[in-house]
Order: C-alpha cells, then structure tokens, then sequence
C-alpha cells in the first residue's frame, strides 16, 4: 500500500497558522517522510519510527521507540481491527508487531505507518499524532522519562475509535536493541536527512518565526547555522549544507556543523531575549544569577526521589554547546558541575553533599551561594510545610537546569505535575540538569562584614556564576 502523503499536504501543514509552533515542528517530520514513501513494506513501523527518532533527535526532540498494539472500531458493525500483537518478534529480521513514537517533552504519540492496515485509512488520516490518555498503572511513567507498560493512548479517527496500547516490559527494547550498527547508521543518515529537507522548510518566512517561539535550544542553534546557506541533494538523498568559516566555504552534512555558543543562547520567553545574540549577550546570560524556581516539600521520581525537600532553579536563557566529542551541552548547568554539582543522568546515583555550599531564603525568596559568591537568586512564595522540611532535614536537594519543569512554554495555558515531571527528565537525557544536595541556612544571615565581601567577589567576576 503507498502513502497518501504528498508535497500538497506538507504545503498545507505549514500553512496552517492556527496549528501550534510546536505541534507543527513535530507533525512535519512525518509528513516529510510519507511524502517520500513509494509503498509499505513488512518493516514499515520500524523504518518510519527509527528515521523519525534520529531526526528528531538531530533537531533536540526526545522521542522513544516503543511496540504497541492497535485496535481500530468500526462503529457500524461494533467490531474491531486488531494489529501489532502483545508479544512482538522478529521473524527473518521483519518484526511481528507494530511500533511507534513517544515524544515525552510534548506527551505525543507519533504513528507514521497506520495507513499500512487494511481499516486505517477509513479511520484516520496519516500520520496519527494523539496524546497521552491512560494507564493501567500507578504510575505513567518510569524515572528515566519513558511510558509504563499497560500505558494506553485513544485517537478518535473519522469514522471510529483507534486505541494503542503498550507491550509489557520485557518487549519495551526490542526494536533499538536488536538493530544491527549497519541498518542503525542507514536509519541515523536518513533521520539526519529528514531534518535537514525539515529545516529547509521550517527557516522560511512566517514559518521561522513561529518555529523561533518553541523552546528547543537546538533547533534554533541549527536554524541559525543554515539560515541562509545553500545546499545541495545528492543522487542518494544525502543534503549537504554550505556554510562558511571566515572566507573559507565548506560542504557539510547537518550533523557536521559545528554550533558555537553564540548561536545557541535561546530564551524561554523569545521577548526577554533576542533571538539571535551575539557574544555580548552570552557574556551577560553567563553572568546573570535571575532564575525561577520551584519548590517541592518532598523529592519525585523526577527529582531523585526520598522525602528531601527539593528547590528547582530555572535559569531565564539557555547557552548551548554543541561538539562531535559530546554531543549538546548547556554552558551554565556545565560551570556549577565544574563548581562540584553532579551531572543529573537518568541512571544517576545519590546527589553529592556540597557542605561549603548553601541555601538561604531572603525576603523575596531564595537564594544559592557557594563559599565564593552567589549562583541562583529567584523570587517566589514558599509555604511552611517546605520551610518545615527544610528546618527538619538541615539539607535541600537543588536541581539546576535550563528546562527542569518550573515555567509554563509559551503557548501553553497550563501545565500539570505530569508535564512537569516529563520536561525534567527530557533535559536529565540531554545531560543539561546538575543536582546536588546543599546545607540549609534558613533565615539565618551571615555578618555583615562577610556580605559585603561576598558582594564585592560577585561584583568582580570571582566567585559564584563569575567563575563561569
């Protein structure tokens, strides 16, 4: 069966001005995909989700291969179509079920290939984009950001409902861990491909400016490196873009370019900050202790778990880094690791105790301080009952990080725990969360004399966020 996608429904896509910024970036990679696809094959789910994957990634999007199964109801008969199977395998290297996409930052469900079975196209139009409806456990979702078996989504398609439902745990792999490094690498170069034809469209007009809203760092690092550069498509789908270095012009493939920091300081809230900063900007971001945060009387699983009281400080804008040796970076969450905070992966152990370190609560908040200096000052309400934690337990677990689930994105009118806890473990996969666990001072001030030196040490650029 081919794909009902063409070039006319992508044009449409991006002129849809009333579809999210967000939601626009995340539909189009399957568009573009399906516009390209000649028929369905037997490992269609899996092509579609591993190219997805890499391509998202290459713009900064999270996203998981999980199986599922999928049954679509045919309202005038009140029977339904089973597909994928609660056990899936591979047979011959074809694999007996079917797969899709989880995008935790945005809770979307990405199904590229439903068209493939018989009853989908009378029942929804490619690709399938739902969000998360259920589960039948406790919890949605693992420490490590991803779903919980038995986590279920419904897509109400044009005629009847279509339910996907994921396999047990024990399958939860099955599709990334049983690729070979050289069908790994094809999908990977052909996932670097979509996102570059994507960036091509996405860096045009009305649409770039409405792509410049979504707070993904990376996306806007890599919109600026190819703004205006030409590329060129070889005969094997391979774009290369050219980008110039001083008066040297070089041909590069997407995931070549190198993205300095300059390029990469992006705001949650594009009015605070310009768009497209120069050094200046990075100097003045780098050096800026103004953050938001959060409190939590007690840790989740996001944040560690325990019943340790927890501050999330958020920084107002992000300074990315990106390098072939270590992928995407974030210049303030790396300086206060340098400082002896942890890098906060998902497998990561106990929080190191920092006891030069502290924090304190001022009159409009709280604030971190080092020995040296100042790191984080935010304005917020904080109720007793995390005061009290704070006094009994003597120690506050600090989360520091660019987009740790404090601020609502821009677009959103609200934002649950849940969508919280998923932007948190999203940016601890990315490697851009530190954590560590600092004294508590409460109320208690230092004297006088210490103050100002400290002052003095902050205002000079020796201690604290000056270090960086």
């Amino acid at each position: 069966m081919t794909s009902s996608i063409d070039d006319t429904k992508v044009a449409a896509l991006l002129g849809a001005e009333e579809i999210d910024p967000a939601l626009l970036i995340e539909m189009l990679l399957p568009v573009l995909w399906l516009s390209r696809v000649k028929a369905f094959e037997g490992n269609s789910s899996v092509e579609g989700s591993m190219v997805l994957h890499h391509a998202y990634e290459q713009l900064g999007i999270a996203s998981h291969v999980y199986t599922v199964t999928l049954s679509i109801m045919n309202p005038t008969n009140d029977r339904s179509a089973e597909y994928g199977r609660p056990d899936p395998r591979w047979n011959d290297g074809i694999l007996d079920g079917h797969c899709v996409l989880w995008l935790p930052q945005s809770g979307r469900m990405i199904d590229a290939t439903v068209e493939q079975f018989s009853a989908a196209p009378d029942s929804a139009s490619a690709p399938v984009v739902g969000r998360l409806a259920g589960s039948n456990s406790s919890a949605w979702a693992s420490p490590e950001g991803g779903l919980a078996a038995g986590t279920w989504i419904d897509v109400l398609g044009a005629v009847g409902p279509m339910h996907y439902e994921l396999t047990d745990l024990e399958y939860r792999d099955l599709v990334t861990s049983s690729l070979t490094l050289e069908d790994n690498e094809r999908y990977q170069r052909a996932g670097v491909n979509l996102a570059s034809r994507a960036l091509t469209l996405l860096r045009v007009g009305p649409v770039a400016e409405r792509v410049r809203t979504v707070p993904y760092p990376q996306l806007h690092a890599l919109l600026d490196a190819v703004d205006n550069a030409e590329f060129v498509v070889e005969p094997t789908g391979d774009f290369f873009f050219t980008v110039r270095d001083g008066d040297i012009e070089h041909s590069l493939r997407l995931d070549a370019i190198p993205l300095a920091a300059s390029d990469a300081v992006m705001s949650r809230y594009p009015e605070d900050r310009a768009l497209r900063p120069g050094p200046d900007l990075v100097k003045e971001t780098l050096s800026d202790v103004a953050t938001d945060a959060r409190v939590l009387s007690s840790a989740t699983p996001a944040t560690g778990g325990g019943d340790v009281p927890v501050v999330l400080f958020e920084p107002r804008a992000a300074v990315g880094m990106r390098s072939r040796s270590f992928g995407t970076r974030e210049a303030q969450a790396e300086g206060i690791i340098m400082a002896g905070f942890r890098r906060f992966l998902p497998d990561s152990t106990a929080a190191p105790r920092l006891q030069s370190w502290s924090v304190r609560r001022t009159p409009e908040g709280l604030e971190l301080w080092d020995e040296g200096g100042i790191w984080a000052r935010a304005e917020l309400s904080i109720d007793d009952e995390w005061v009290a934690a704070a006094e009994a337990h003597r120690v506050v677990r600090v989360v520091y990080g660019v987009f740790v689930g404090v601020r609502i994105p821009r677009g959103r009118v609200s934002y649950t725990d849940a969508d919280r806890e998923a932007e948190l473990l999203h940016a601890r996969r990315s490697g851009i969360v530190a954590v560590a666990e600092v004294p508590w001072v409460g109320g208690r001030k230092a004297s006088r004399s210490r103050w100002r030196l400290w002052n003095r040490r902050a205002a000079s650029g020796r201690a604290g966020r000056g270090m960086l």
